[in-house]
């Protein structure tokens, strides 16, 4: 497993959400992960992805449990994964935990992404537990609660997304790897070898609207050259490869594909100097280079396709949520981030994951460090009081069904 220093935790990895927004996020524990949200609009398909975390043990919560102040949303639901393999669904219409559901089959579990569809329902979950269920693909049912036996893989894995028809889970791998899996016969595709270079490390993927093409990112520092993949699916051909940075310290770490799916965002977290770059697909050319301040970690893009949310969480970022307008196309010179948000009244977050209600007005975040999810207006640019979940929670995708 890639080993790196996150100056932001000094000892003491969205896919495109057709109908709603397109999240992507930053996991991890002293060595940060990926941590990328993936929703699928037609199966109800939620994919978790998982590498070892250090997680504490589970943290009750009671159904019932009040978020706070925010503003209720009929319908819709959150739903947040804890590094322990711990899934929370939280009502947004009347802003309570109505379930906590284990994963862990064979625990260590470390999970590492959450995908759900808009109508919530079937999943899988990635891991590279060792032991018992080693590196694989774990079925589970969220509308019954049931964990499936696990399918294997054949590579440690990193980040997973789903098609747009729910049918394979797209799984990338600690050294250069890309494959399928077909969920209905449980088996694994040709495995595709993206890059050959022993640093590189797909931290983070997402697929277009009409699942023809992927954009991965490789975190695999100066010597892979930080790099964004875009790939023809289903043949797994890399079509183009872009340069993010050749900074040392930088490490793109998330990414999100607009809602037509001609552009994707990717997110270098940076030290001290995060960015957010255009790319097109599926030619991979880059657009003007937007500063969104240090430590980026999550990136959710609003339904309308207007706005990308960029959550700010590392050292000097204050604990923002970056508003940038991606509405003026490609490339607009000197663009930079808009007035931020400030998240959680003082308290020193690690925003490591955001969503985006579906009618645009509210964010979620969460607080792996001190274990919180955060409600944000977006309107009033306030957060309201935040629930304590506990579980490091890593991931969160908002979905208009349980």
């Amino acid at each position: 497993m890639k080993l790196r220093t996150d100056f932001r935790l000094i000892p003491g990895l969205l896919f495109v959400l057709f109908l709603l927004a397109s999240c992507s996020a930053k996991s991890g524990s002293v060595n940060p992960q990926t941590n990328t949200t993936q929703v699928n609009p037609k199966s109800g398909t939620v994919a978790v992805a998982n590498s070892p975390n250090n997680a504490p043990g589970p943290v009750t919560v009671a159904p019932g449990t009040p978020i706070g102040e925010v503003p209720t949303i009929s319908g819709s639901y959150a739903d947040v994964l804890g590094s322990d393999g711990y899934v929370f669904e939280i009502n947004l219409a009347n802003n309570q935990v109505i379930e906590t559901l284990s994963t862990n089959t064979a625990p260590p579990q470390n999970p590492y992404t959450l995908a759900v569809t808009p109508g919530g329902g079937h999943g899988v979950i990635v891991s590279d537990a060792p032991g018992k269920a080693g590196n694989s693909l774990v079925p589970v049912d969220f509308a019954s609660s049931l964990v499936g036996s696990p399918i294997p893989l054949p590579f440690q894995p990193v980040a997973v997304a789903l098609d747009p028809s729910g049918s394979y889970a797209w799984v990338t791998g600690a050294s250069g790897e890309l494959a399928s899996v077909d969920l209905a016969s449980r088996s694994v595709s040709k495995v595709h070898q993206l890059l050959n270079n022993p640093d590189a490390y797909l931290d983070a993927i997402a697929i277009s609207p009409n699942g023809n093409d992927a954009v991965v990112v490789d975190d695999g520092g100066a010597s892979a050259g930080n790099r964004a993949l875009i790939v023809s699916l289903p043949s797994g051909s890399v079509v183009a490869n872009a340069l993010i940075s050749q900074d040392p310290g930088s490490f793109p770490d998330a990414v999100a594909i607009s809602s037509e799916g001609s552009l994707a965002f990717v997110v270098d977290g940076g030290y001290g100097n995060g960015t957010l770059t255009p790319l097109s697909i599926p030619g991979g050319a880059s657009g003007d280079v937007i500063n969104v301040g240090g430590g980026p970690l999550a990136i959710c893009l609003s339904s309308d396709g207007k706005t990308a949310y960029v959550a700010n969480g590392g050292t000097g970022a204050g604990d923002l949520v970056v508003p940038v307008d991606i509405s003026g196309g490609f490339n607009i010179p000197g663009r930079s981030g808009g007035t931020p948000f400030e998240v959680g009244g003082g308290v020193n977050e690690y925003l490591d994951a955001i969503g985006i209600s579906p009618n645009g007005e509210s964010a979620y975040l969460l607080d792996r460090e001190n274990g919180l999810f955060i409600p944000l207006n977006l309107k009033t640019g306030l957060s309201s009081k935040p629930i304590g979940l506990g579980h490091f929670p890593i991931s969160i995708a908002i979905t208009n069904g349980s």
